[in-house]
């Protein structure tokens, strides 16, 4: 069960977990997991950045607190992840299964190796060829390996590439967005990679639309609005052409715009395609915001440092 309270950061106290912000992780330099409050000074830091933040009943330390005490006898239901996730195996991961500087020298191989590979890959379909799944999924899966052991290297190293081309950019940034999330809810490794290819895969058909209309520097027409948003159908198409059977992935790419064009559909259909699809969707941001953020990676190291160490 998910027992969560909105908190006040004017509220917080040592030894809350606190498990959500009121912006994305990647504003923060909070790790993406969660973490106890353990002084006063972290508080303060919490507040420079957040107004309130949710905090995980069950995790915190101190129990005496009021506003705990009260969360643990209210009587409002949640849903159990399993519910939200029928027919998953749910099982937590642990914290983390190596440190943060070992996962990251690794981390910047396997994203680079990943952006490469959808480059060429995507260079390949803008060419008239086909979708090579195959090598896709070869890419990804060093990413959800990466991930599953520590998230954290994956996620802060990802907003400090600046690759030339966004769209990469963006499906990079939500790709490891739903993997950490999915691995918060304790999804199994197949999913995490369904999870990372479909958002990986979500504006390939991008590359069927006039180009001079994705670098439009001004509000588009309502034609062009209507063109823009059938790259979700030639998405699907390119997708499906490819061979690739993974309705997860299909699910993605068909409804990833469900909250901003919400289609019609039978509501099985709907829920199931719209719970992948949403796991993608807080990684929709703004580049600006996502990628660039100041701020101090988990290693303690500034950002700039490291981009700077790393060229």
């Amino acid at each position: 069960m998910l027992h969560t309270l909105k908190v006040n950061t004017a509220d917080l106290a040592v030894g809350m977990f606190v498990s959500g912000l009121d912006r994305p992780w990647l504003d923060t330099p909070f790790m993406i997991q969660g973490f106890c409050v353990e002084s006063a000074d972290e508080i303060e830091k919490v507040r420079s950045y957040c107004e309130y933040v949710f905090v995980d009943v069950t995790k915190s330390r101190d129990q005496s607190h009021p506003l705990l005490k009260l969360a643990r006898i209210s009587n409002r239901s949640s849903i159990p992840i399993k519910d939200i996730f029928p027919g998953r195996p749910l099982k937590a991961y642990p914290e983390s299964s190596s440190e943060w500087k070992d996962e990251s020298a690794q981390a910047w191989v396997v994203l680079d190796s990943l952006v490469d590979d959808v480059n060429s890959i995507f260079e390949h379909v803008s060419d008239g060829g086909s979708l090579n799944v195959i090598r896709l999924k070869r890419s990804v899966e060093p990413v959800v390996e990466s991930m599953s052991r520590n998230p954290d290297a994956c996620i802060w190293l990802a907003r400090l590439k600046q690759h030339d081309q966004y769209a990469y950019q963006h499906s990079l940034s939500a790709a490891i967005w739903a993997v950490a999330m999915g691995r918060q809810l304790g999804l199994p490794r197949r999913d995490l990679r369904s999870l990372a290819i479909g958002c990986m895969l979500m504006d390939v058909g991008k590359l069927r639309l006039d180009p001079k209309l994705l670098t439009a520097a001004r509000s588009l027409s309502d034609e062009e609005a209507d063109s823009m948003r059938e790259h979700v159908a030639h998405g699907v198409q390119i997708v499906k052409e490819s061979g690739m059977m993974n309705q997860d992935v299909l699910d993605i790419v068909a409804h990833h715009h469900e909250r901003q064009h919400p289609r019609k559909l039978p509501g099985r259909r709907l829920q199931r395609g719209r719970r992948r699809a949403l796991l993608a969707q807080p990684g929709r941001r703004d580049r600006s915001r996502r990628l660039c953020a100041g701020s101090e990676p988990p290693g303690g190291e500034p950002r700039d440092r490291r981009r700077d160490r790393a060229q």
